[in-house]
């Protein structure tokens, strides 16, 4: 089971869809001494991936990618659903892992791909997941099983 935690308003605002950000990578941005070029998650080669996973872990809302983060950690998505104590209201989105081959969503599990890429996980304390649908567009509603509302004490 992984978790997503959203704000009130966003979830309002999307719906209650699973939505990235972006399509794919289509930015030629510096970032230090490593340049972002066009990539996608999983459609091309392991430099594409890497880039994605570092820009999507960096600033998503900057590096726009097709996909949508989770924790398996439900505390963690309280967290992200408050958006650090900014929002008294909000919702985590629980998914389950056994319907993903189902409707073709790829896992990636941050901190293994940052031992196999040599990058540093920005917030390790969320064992990140990034889910990425077939098509990088929205996940599919199949894979929830639970939405929970939430408030803050």
């Amino acid at each position: 089971m992984y978790y997503r935690g959203i704000n009130k308003f966003q979830y309002e605002a999307e719906r209650g869809k699973l939505l990235p950000k972006g399509r794919h990578f289509v930015y030629y941005i510096k970032f230090g001494t490593f340049k972002f070029g066009e990539t996608k998650f999983g459609k091309s080669d392991a430099d594409s991936e890497r880039k994605s996973l570092i820009g999507h872990q960096e600033n998503s809302n900057v590096f726009k990618t097709s996909g949508v983060s989770f924790t398996p950690h439900y505390k963690r998505a309280l967290y992200y659903a408050f958006h650090n104590n900014k929002f008294d209201e909000g919702y985590v989105i629980a998914v389950d892992r056994d319907r993903f081959i189902k409707y073709s969503i790829t896992e990636f599990i941050v901190k293994e791909k940052a031992t196999k890429y040599n990058f540093d996980v920005k917030f390790p304390e969320d064992d990140e997941v990034i889910l990425v649908h077939k098509d990088d567009g929205e996940l599919p509603k199949g894979i929830i099983t639970d939405i929970f509302f939430v408030k803050r004490n």
